[in-house]
């Protein structure tokens, strides 16, 4: 596993609190090279172990084997809630099944079909507007597949239609995601009501999406639903679009192979049945997803003491199972940093362990939206690769934010290439 050239710095009081907020996957890497698949965060001892797990084995143990033992800590999912409400992510037992049961009708497999002229509308209304830029136009690429995403999360579940308000839940959303991070990333949280500038901003959010209650004539007590899909559905989406475009743009051949397939695909009509013809860009999604997961890692506690090769986890420990190491190790996977799609190829994908790639999640609780997210982007990512070869603006390094989603900081801007 790569490490970058400055290792993070772990303080014998504060232990790796600074390094963990200054750049979580760095600190990860670091941890993971010195300690493997199983490492224990070293934190100041205020009573919470964290530890970190890619370690194929007991992922299995912890979502399949012996699940019970399994549940989300306390600690997480109060932190969440203050941000998202209780939606489906942020509760549990009878609570969540109710909010599944509640959510489930939105992605049924005859509702995916309808959604496909909402998908192929909102796209084309992008590409309209960028129609208007010169060739070679450079975009802020996440930006700007957010507000695509937004509008299709709103128009799928709530038939709103695109505006100017839109912008304002989107801008809202994210700003619950960054109030999220802090409340997980802080140790010590002051009161909602103490006017702390994140509690302000957190104010002004929820403010905005009780309004959408108001749009969409649903009682306020839906809202914290409501924010869990839509900003679960956007968010995920839109960054899956970004690190797509990124890594094509950065591989002629894979466009190449994606252009030869478009091109029998998409010719005078794009429908729905198109889709599962899609193999190859199919396989660039799954590939981008290993390497850029927009959902970078889950946790759980454990409700009793339990031992793992050596390392005891004591109960109530909150265990983050990383994504991120588990998709980039090279004990499991040949060359990870390298973009190749072929490693999904159909020959390929049968080889690949459920335990070490997991972009959606895994058991019971894994990503009710998947096929929804797989189908939205497919379409996307058709629509604009027919129109549209994309170059990098530069080669500097972005950095990954470690959000309740991954992100980029700064923004990661692409140039629009048109076809002749």
């Amino acid at each position: 596993m790569k490490i970058k050239k400055t290792d993070p710095v772990i303080y014998p009081v504060l232990g790796c609190l600074l390094a963990m907020k200054k750049d979580r996957f760095l600190l990860d890497e670091y941890l993971f090279s010195k300690h493997g698949e199983v490492f224990k965060y070293p934190l100041p001892k205020l009573g919470l172990n964290v530890f970190n797990v890619s370690d194929p084995e007991l992922i299995k143990k912890i979502f399949l084997n012996d699940e019970k033992n399994f549940v989300k800590h306390p600690f997480v999912l109060n932190r969440l809630t203050r941000a998202m409400g209780k939606g489906i992510f942020t509760s549990v037992g009878e609570e969540w099944k109710t909010q599944k049961q509640s959510v489930a009708p939105m992605f049924n497999p005859t509702k995916l079909q309808n959604y496909f002229d909402i998908f192929k509308n909102r796209v084309n209304e992008l590409l309209e507007r960028w129609e208007r830029y010169p060739n070679g136009n450079e975009i802020e690429t996440f930006s700007e597949m957010s507000e695509l995403t937004l509008s299709i999360a709103l128009k799928a579940f709530y038939n709103l239609d695109s505006d100017s308000q839109n912008r304002e839940i989107g801008k809202a959303s994210h700003t619950l995601q960054e109030y999220a991070q802090h409340t997980l990333s802080s140790y010590f949280l002051l009161p909602e009501w103490v006017p702390t500038k994140n509690n302000r901003e957190l104010k002004k959010a929820r403010a905005i999406l009780k309004k959408l209650c108001e749009r969409i004539t649903v009682k306020d007590e839906l809202l914290d639903q409501i924010l869990n899909i839509v900003f679960a559905s956007h968010d995920t989406s839109a960054a899956t679009l970004t690190f797509c475009l990124y890594l094509i743009a950065g591989n002629k051949s894979v466009q190449e192979k994606i252009e030869d397939e478009l091109s029998q695909v998409i010719k005078d009509d794009f429908s729905f049945n198109n889709l599962e013809k899609l193999i190859y860009l199919k396989q660039v999604i799954k590939e981008s997803m290993r390497l850029y997961p927009p959902a970078w890692s889950l946790s759980r506690t454990n409700v009793d003491e339990f031992e793992y090769n050596g390392t005891v986890f004591p109960k109530n420990s909150i265990i983050v199972i990383s994504q991120w190491l588990a998709h980039r190790n090279s004990k499991y996977w040949k060359n990870p940093l390298e973009f190749n799609p072929d490693r999904f190829s159909k020959d390929n994908e049968s080889r690949v362990n459920k335990f070490v790639y997991f972009p959606f999640g895994i058991g019971p609780r894994s990503c009710i939206g998947a096929a929804f997210a797989m189908n939205e982007t497919l379409t996307a990512l058709a629509l604009i690769l027919s129109k549209y070869r994309f170059s990098r603006v530069d080669e500097k390094p972005f950095t990954l934010v470690s959000g309740i989603t991954l992100a980029v900081n700064p923004e990661l801007f692409l140039k629009l290439n048109r076809y002749k």
